[in-house]
C-alpha cells in the first residue's frame, strides 16, 4: 500500500498532454456517462493510493465533520497494519477526512444488489474532484487541500480522504465566526486564497462553488493556511458552466433570477471566481455577509434570492464600499487599513 506520502500523479502522463488536452478538461459531456471503466482508469493513471476501509475505522473515527449537497465529511483516525501490529513508527495516527457521496435508492430497491439512484452522475461530480486534486500543478499547492487516496463507501462507491483541516476552526467561515483577526492575518488569509484560486484559473479551470465554507483552515505551528475545497463543480473554461454551486456566493449571471444568463454573453468564464472571490473578500475583512442587510444565506425564498441577484448586477456592495471610504475613527485605523492594502 503507498503511504500517505506518496505521489498522487504519474507526471509522465499529464506531461504528455498538452493544454487543450489537459487531464481535467477532459470531463466532457461524452466521459462523463462512460461511468466505472473511466473512473478506475484515472485512479489507475493518476496514481492515487487506494486506502482499504479497515485503516480508517480507529478509536474516535467517525464524527460528522460537515454535510454539503452531494458529499457528507467525518473525521478518521488512519491506522495501517503496521502501526497496529505494534511496529514501524509508533506516532499518533494522523487524523483525515473522508468525503463519501451522498446516496438514495429507489423506494422500491431492497436487498444487496440495490445501486443509487443517479449513480453515474455521482461518479461523475466525484471524478471531477478528484481529477482536479490530482493534477500536478495542484497537488502539492500550499492553498490546496491535500488529497492522501481513495477509499470505499456504501455500495462500494468511492469516498475521498483528504487531510483533516483545523479542529477549531476548520473553514474561513468558523473562523471569522469565532475569532477576532489582526489585519495582517486577513491580508495573509487572503493572499493564500488567491494563490490557489491563481493555479486554479492557470490550467483553465473554474472551482464554480468559492465560498468561505468552502475554503478550509490548516493551522501549521502560528501560522493560519487557507485551503480550497469541494471541487465538484469545477468545469474547464472550454465546456458549457453549470449554473449549479452556491447561488449566495455565485456570480449573477450563473444565478437563477439574473438579467443577464451566462450563455451567450461575452462574459470570460473565470469572472465567475473572481466574482465569489470578491464576495470573499468583503466578507473576511467586513467580518459580515456581504447581503446581510437583504437576507441571510440559508434564506432560499425566491423574493429574496431575487433582491440578492439584483443587488449583485445593480453594485450594492460598492456603493457601501463609498460610504465606508469616510469613516476612519483615527489614524491607527487609516495605517492598519494602508498597510493591509499593501500586504495584499
Amino acid at each position: 500500500m503507498a503511504s500517505s506520502d506518496s505521489a498522487y500523479i504519474d507526471e509522465e502522463v499529464y506531461s504528455r498532454e498538452s493544454t487543450d488536452l489537459d487531464g481535467i478538461a477532459q470531463a466532457t459531456a461524452r466521459e462523463r456517462v462512460l461511468g466505472w471503466h473511466s473512473f478506475l482508469d484515472l485512479v489507475w493513471k493518476a496514481r492515487v493510493p487506494i486506502i482499504p476501509p479497515s485503516e480508517l475505522d480507529g478509536e474516535g473515527s467517525g464524527r460528522l465533520l460537515g454535510r454539503g449537497a452531494t458529499m457528507v465529511v467525518s473525521e478518521h483516525v488512519w491506522e495501517t497494519p503496521q502501526r497496529r501490529a505494534g511496529g514501524g513508527d509508533q506516532k499518533q495516527p494522523p487524523v483525515v477526512a473522508v468525503k463519501r457521496l451522498i446516496v438514495r435508492f429507489a423506494d422500491s430497491d431492497d436487498g444487496l444488489h440495490a445501486r443509487p439512484q443517479h449513480e453515474l452522475a455521482l461518479l461523475a461530480n466525484f471524478a471531477l474532484e478528484l481529477r482536479a486534486l490530482c493534477h500536478g500543478a495542484l497537488r502539492g499547492h500550499a492553498n490546496v487541500v491535500r488529497l492522501l487516496g481513495i477509499t470505499w463507501a456504501e455500495k462500494g462507491l468511492p469516498a475521498l480522504v483528504v487531510e483533516r483541516a483545523s479542529a477549531h476552526c476548520p473553514t474561513i467561515q468558523s473562523l471569522i465566526e469565532s475569532r477576532k483577526l489582526r489585519g495582517v492575518q486577513k491580508a495573509d488569509i487572503l493572499a493564500g486564497i488567491v494563490d490557489g484560486l491563481a493555479v486554479i484559473n492557470s490550467l483553465s479551470l473554474v472551482h464554480g462553488d468559492l465560498k468561505p465554507a468552502n475554503i478550509l483552515i490548516v493551522e501549521q505551528g502560528t501560522n493560519i493556511v487557507p485551503k480550497l475545497s469541494d471541487f465538484a463543480f469545477s468545469r474547464s473554461w472550454r465546456e458549457p458552466l453549470p449554473s449549479g454551486g452556491t447561488e449566495y456566493w455565485n456570480a449573477p449571471e450563473y444565478c437563477e433570477f439574473s438579467t443577464r444568463k451566462y450563455h451567450g454573453s461575452n462574459i470570460p468564464p473565470r469572472c465567475r471566481d473572481l466574482f465569489s472571490l470578491g464576495l470573499v473578500f468583503w466578507y473576511v475583512l467586513n467580518e459580515k455577509l456581504p447581503f446581510e442587510d437583504i437576507g441571510e444565506e440559508a434564506d432560499s425564498s425566491n423574493q429574496t434570492r431575487r433582491k440578492i441577484t439584483a443587488a449583485k448586477e445593480s453594485g450594492h456592495l460598492l456603493g457601501q464600499l463609498e460610504a465606508d471610504c469616510k469613516r476612519y475613527v483615527g489614524f491607527a485605523h487609516l495605517v492598519e487599513e494602508i498597510s493591509l492594502t499593501r500586504l495584499i
